[in-house]
């Protein structure tokens, strides 16, 4: 782990519930996409929502990511399309940083790690 250099955090939002081993396949798949991209999870978190799920990927890599890079990611991780389109924007503009969540307002859930 000490050739990759800087941390991120993926946020993906899917809104689709699913059943136990496609969760669990869905979960491998991300980790198979972040490897593919050269990046190394360290962590994952998630929580249950209405439609679905959120995801946090805690990932490293060995160069720096741009804004957009990020956002690529999260879509290619299958984050929500819709958000993806309003994070490109965000990108656009500059303010992928402080606008990159997947909450609309402050709620309390239940975060699990996997």
């Amino acid at each position: 782990m000490k050739d990759y250099i800087k941390g991120y955090i993926f946020k993906v939002d899917v809104d689709v519930k699913l059943p136990q081993p496609y969760f669990k396949l869905f979960v491998r798949t991300r980790i198979a996409i972040l490897k593919a991209l050269g990046l190394k999870v360290k962590k994952i978190y998630w929580s249950e929502t209405e439609r679905g799920y959120h995801f946090w990927f805690v990932a490293f890599s060995r160069n720096n990511l741009s804004d957009l890079d990020k956002c690529y990611i999260q879509f290619l991780l299958g984050d929500d399309h819709n958000r993806t389109n309003y994070n490109l924007i965000r990108c656009k503009f500059g303010y992928f940083k402080e606008f990159n969540c997947l909450f609309s307002s402050k709620e309390e859930v239940e975060i699990k790690c996997i």
